[in-house]
């Protein structure tokens, strides 16, 4: 859970440095093939789910970003991915 939190982070810094945003940054922990059964005491600051509970999660989870910020922090995403690939050839 520490590392979800801390990748949350580095992502959260991320978007900053690359929009001058702060974007919200929920960290998701998936484990397919897992019933994951939310009780007392789990963190609502870090979703742990099965992947196919995911979009139901996402549906009922109120908006917190635009869609303008969510158009802004995927076109930044897409061309820093862009470039990690290009250098790596």
């Amino acid at each position: 859970m520490v590392q979800a939190l801390a990748q949350a982070g580095w992502l959260r810094e991320l978007l900053f440095e690359s929009t001058g945003k702060r974007m919200p940054v929920r960290p998701v922990v998936l484990f397919p093939g897992w019933f994951v059964e939310q009780g007392p005491g789990a963190t609502r600051q870090i979703w742990v789910l099965e992947p196919k509970a995911l979009p139901a999660f996402l549906g009922n989870a109120p908006p917190v970003l635009s869609p303008e910020d969510v158009a802004l922090a995927s076109t930044h995403l897409s061309r820093m991915i862009r470039a990690q690939e290009r250098e790596a050839r």
